[in-house]
This record gives C-alpha cells, structure tokens and sequence, in this order.
C-alpha cells in the first residue's frame, strides 16, 4: 500500500500538468487553451496567464492532498498517521 499511493502522489500532479499540455496542442477549451491564447495577446494579459498557472498550480497541489487524504483513510496504520509521543488512541 505505501508504495501504491507514493506513485499516486507522484503521478496526480503529473497528470494534471500534462492534460494542461496536450491543451496546448490542440484543444478548443481548457486551461492550456486559456493559456496560451492570453500568451499571445501581449503584456495586456499577462495578469491572466499567470492566473491560469496559478489556476494549475492549484489543482496539482489539490490532486496532491486528495491522494494524501485517500491514503489516511484507506491505510491509516501507516506511520506518519499515528499519534505522536507514545499516545495511544
């Protein structure tokens, strides 16, 4: 199990970044699509490119902590999920 979810938490992020990319390859709608067409429009709309890597960001960073909470709640015998100093619950 610990090892399952070590490649989830790798591979959710990942995953985000690249269906970002192959958005930019072609897609009519999406994040990539929003990204790159205010990329070209010139310093009139950077504020809203770096929205959208932020916007990606974000999901990555939540794809990431959604894989964390399925771990705790699927094997909490793990670890880093017990109390800490002897405490038993």
């Amino acid at each position: 199990m610990p090892g399952l979810f070590s490649g989830l938490k790798i591979a959710a992020p990942l995953a985000v970044t690249g269906a970002i990319l192959v958005e930019l390859m072609g897609a009519q709608h999406g994040i990539g699509v929003i990204m790159l067409r205010n990329l070209y429009y010139g310093p009139s709309h950077t504020y809203m490119f770096w929205s959208t890597v932020l916007v990606g960001a974000l999901l990555g960073i939540a794809s990431y902590w959604l894989m964390t909470l399925v771990e705790r709640l699927v094997a909490p015998w793990q670890p880093e999920f017990r109390p800490k100093g002897g405490e038993r619950s």
